[in-house]
């Protein structure tokens, strides 16, 4: 059981990962000759892919974090 929870925890990571690292270069993308409000919405985007980022390690214990780490 445990190690079904710490598969489902090390996808739902790797899953808020790239969607940050998505994100990210998704503003610098529109960094580079964007209208300001094409600028706001990747800043947004980011922001809310690093939240849920967040959220997902706040709920998880930090057994459960270094359990799923590839690097523990």
């Amino acid at each position: 059981m445990a190690k079904l929870e710490t598969a489902d925890l090390e996808l739902a990571v790797a899953q808020a990962e790239a969607t940050l690292a998505i994100s990210e270069a998704q503003l610098e993308q529109t960094k580079k000759g964007s209208s300001a409000q094409d600028l706001a919405a990747a800043e947004a985007s980011l922001i809310i892919a690093r939240a849920g980022l967040d959220r997902l390690l706040a709920s998880a214990s930090k057994r459960e974090i270094e359990m799923a780490s590839p690097y523990a």
